[in-house]
């Protein structure tokens, strides 16, 4: 029975079973393995390219540099400016230098003449009463708002801001510290519409300013902020419109002793920013 498979005795009865034994077949199953590399994995190398700083733009450059010079009074108010002198000085052309002076016209730093050139723009006496007044007025209401609206611990965050002040510095620097304390006073009424009124205020005061600070102890600058942030601190409203009053105005006064003690030169000509001032404030009256 060569064709039969599987034959054996039924253990059970004791027979013997014939026939073909059924094929079991068993499912094959796939198993997936990752095998894992021997080797360390390969870190994707990033190539950076170091950014290369890029220079401000022509026009910013001349910007900047012809606003410091008029601001600090290096260039005369009433002195003529030439495009093309300021370009090949710049050592660039003459169109972001045009585009320089023409921003500094939308700030009243420079003026149109007559012969429809450009200049810096004339200071008058004046300006100095005019702007203390303005400077005041608005000082005044900011205090008291912020007395109404601000904070302890927001008027305590400005006293190292106050502090700074005493510390040495070019007057520059001062200038633009003693704008920086003021702003955030005004900051402290919460509107930033008050805040950009005296901001336009003080940037039409920074000529000045620079005409007046060495005149300035940074012991006076110090306690004058001090005592501000102090009466606000103490909602002492009356305290604080006074300190603002001898603020504004002292420095007015400051910056006339200023003027006056620079104007005759040592060879006895009178000095160009104080002459100047004379003859603006000459034709205004």
């Amino acid at each position: 029975m060569g064709g039969q498979r599987g034959v054996g005795p039924d253990r059970s009865s004791g027979q013997t079973i014939t026939g073909a034994a059924p094929v079991i077949r068993r499912r094959s199953v796939c198993y997936s393995f990752t095998v894992p590399s021997l080797r360390p994995a390969r870190e994707t190398m990033v190539k950076q390219t170091p950014r290369k700083v890029s220079k401000p733009p022509a026009w910013s450059r001349a910007y900047t540099d012809l606003r410091r010079r008029i601001l600090t009074c290096d260039i005369a108010p009433g002195t003529a400016i030439s495009e093309q002198s300021l370009a090949k000085e710049y050592q660039m052309s003459p169109t972001p230098v045009r585009d320089a002076i023409q921003r500094l016209r939308h700030e009243g730093l420079v003026t149109q003449r007559p012969d429809r050139g450009v200049e810096v723009a004339p200071m008058a006496f004046s300006d100095i009463r005019q702007l203390a007044e303005l400077r005041w007025s608005i000082e005044t209401g900011i205090v008291k708002i912020a007395i109404d609206r601000a904070k302890e611990a927001d008027i305590e965050g400005l006293r190292p801001l106050a502090i700074a002040s005493h510390e040495p510095m070019a007057g520059a620097e001062r200038v633009a510290l003693n704008r920086e304390f003021h702003l955030a006073i005004a900051g402290l009424t919460g509107n930033p519409r008050l805040v950009h009124a005296l901001s336009q205020v003080l940037d039409a005061s920074e000529r000045f300013f620079h005409l007046g600070i060495d005149g300035l102890e940074p012991d006076a600058m110090e306690d004058t902020h001090l005592q501000i942030l102090d009466a606000i601190k103490g909602r002492d409203l009356d305290r604080a419109k006074l300190l603002c009053e001898r603020e504004a105005f002292d420095n007015a006064e400051r910056i006339v002793r200023a003027l006056v003690e620079r104007a005759v030169s040592p060879e006895g000509a009178l000095d160009s920013v104080f002459s100047g001032m004379m003859m603006q404030s000459n034709d205004t009256n």
